[in-house]
Parts: structure tokens; C-alpha cells; sequence
């Protein structure tokens, strides 16, 4: 069963994808999957994995050394193959809307994050799992060393397509 944050987040994507299908000028495409997450606390789980097409301009990519939270595309040897941007995934807090409109919007820190999150990653021949990665800033004595990357849990793709 899928929690109300992923079912909403399922009928945006299945929107975007109708709409994005409709809109491809023939540009070259390549092979991609759509992956939705639910996250409850520490607990992530991949709901849906559907493959798509994407144009090859439109995927988003980011350096190994950028900070927040990505998905990774990696090999059977934990190598990584792509790495994904995803910044709204796992966030430890929530905007609270005022019930009157001239009133600010504010942000919250919760005890215990829930919701869902999207990303679209390149699938080339090698790929074998994904690996959700926290990078953070470097701090106090390992500035020369670079930011920090913590693997936050790695999951298997189903094959997709001819290998």
C-alpha cells in the first residue's frame, strides 16, 4: 500500500510523463528509470521503478563533490556509474502555511521525517543497484580533505529492458 506522499507524487510523475512524451521534438533519447522512494525516519523504500525515455539534455547529473543528497547509479563493484541530484528527498523539515494569507510562511525541523521523493536516472548496461548518498560540507580539520559522503542505504534495480 502506498502512503498518501507516494500516491501523490505517482500521479504527478504519471502527468509529467504523458505531458514530456507529447512534447519530444524527436530529440535523441536515452534509456532512464523513474524511481519513487518513501522515507519514514531512517527507513527508505522504493515503491516504483518505471522505465522511461529522457532526453539526453534534460537529465540532471552532479559532481562527486556537490553537497546534499543524490541518487547514485553503481556497478556490481560499488562503482559509481551516474550520480543524480535529489533535494527534496529525505528532508528533516516541513513548510507550515498560515491560515491567513498575509501571514509568512514558516519551516519547521519534525522529530521524525516522512514523505516521497522522485528521481530519473540514466540505466547503462553496467548498472546494477542505486545507493542514496548524503554529502556534507567539510568541517573543522578535514577542510583539506573535502566534503563528507555517507552511503544512507543501497538498493537493487530489476532489469530493465535487453542486457
Amino acid at each position: 500500500m502506498l502512503l498518501p506522499h507516494a500516491a501523490a507524487v505517482l500521479a504527478g510523475v504519471l502527468l509529467v510523463s504523458q505531458v514530456a512524451a507529447a512534447q519530444n521534438d524527436g530529440k535523441k533519447t536515452m534509456p532512464a528509470t523513474r524511481l519513487i522512494f518513501e522515507y519514514d525516519g531512517e527507513r527508505v523504500r522504493l515503491v516504483q521503478q518505471m522505465p522511461v525515455d529522457i532526453s539526453a539534455d534534460t537529465l540532471s547529473t552532479a559532481e562527486k563533490d556537490s553537497i546534499g543528497v543524490f541518487v547514485e547509479v553503481r556497478d556490481a563493484a560499488n562503482r559509481t556509474l551516474a550520480r543524480v541530484p535529489a533535494p527534496e528527498a529525505m528532508s528533516t523539515s516541513i513548510e507550515a502555511f498560515p491560515e491567513q494569507h498575509d501571514q509568512r510562511i514558516t519551516r519547521s525541523d519534525v522529530a521524525r521525517p516522512t514523505g516521497a521523493f522522485t528521481v530519473v536516472v540514466p540505466v547503462v548496461a553496467a548498472t546494477d543497484h542505486i545507493t542514496i548518498v548524503r554529502t556534507t560540507p567539510a568541517s573543522g580539520n578535514t577542510r583539506a580533505t573535502g566534503p563528507t559522503s555517507v552511503d544512507l542505504v543501497s538498493l537493487p534495480l530489476k532489469a530493465v529492458g535487453p542486457q
